[in-house]
């Protein structure tokens, strides 16, 4: 009988030996899960102020918005920077007039020997003005062999020289016929030579290779 009761006994002490540290773990995985329950991380609040958010205009890094709402009243943020893009200058080229130096122009040009003081009074008297500078060339369209070559803008001035037919001839200048016909005349020149030769009627020729000042 005593032999019986020391297994009994034995039997107990192995119970109370294992459960009591299975019981003392338990207990404190569930005291672990309690106090750390809802404690991760702690996230930080949003900053005060607006969402900053960072946009790219021509390449430049800027920021917005410029404002905050406060109680239903836009206050301007100074930390934010100017949404609206800089005004960029833009470098315009601007064409050269090829005009400007005209009258500089004109005086390179000489008269062939013998030319009418007709002719002399006519290139100073219509190359002074802009409204008549051109410059280009014409081609000669006229019916017959070659077309008169005048001293001034008009059929009542002297035969100088004659334009082939179909050539093509360099301008200087245009001038309103001064009979009032309603044809423009060109001052023919050999730019290679700076030789002034002389007006033609602009009704027997091609002139849509000429450029005019205005």
């Amino acid at each position: 009988m005593r032999k019986h009761e020391n297994y009994e006994e034995k039997g107990n002490l192995l119970q109370v030996k294992y459960i009591l540290p299975i019981a003392v773990l338990l207990l404190g995985f569930l005291a672990f899960n309690f106090i750390t329950k809802d404690r991760g991380v702690e996230v930080p609040d949003e900053p005060a102020g607006p969402l900053v958010i960072t946009e790219t205009i021509d390449n430049v890094p800027r920021a917005g918005p410029m404002s905050e709402d406060r109680d239903g009243t836009l206050i301007p943020n100074p930390d934010a920077w100017d949404t609206q893009p800089d005004e960029i200058p833009i470098a315009v080229t601007v064409p050269r007039d090829s005009f400007d130096n005209w009258s500089e122009r004109v005086k390179q040009f000489g008269f062939p020997t013998g030319a009418s003081s007709a002719l002399r009074r006519s290139v100073e008297k219509y190359g002074a003005l802009r409204a008549n500078q051109c410059s280009g060339n014409i081609i000669v369209r006229t019916s017959e062999t070659s077309l008169n070559i005048r001293s001034g803008p008009a059929v009542s001035n002297s035969v100088i020289a004659k334009a082939n037919k179909g050539a093509a001839y360099d301008v200087l200048m245009w001038a309103n016929d001064e009979a009032s016909s309603g044809n423009r005349w060109f001052l023919l020149v050999d730019d290679r030579r700076k030789v002034v030769r002389g007006w033609v009627s602009g009704e027997f020729c091609d002139t849509s290779g000429v450029t005019f000042a205005n």
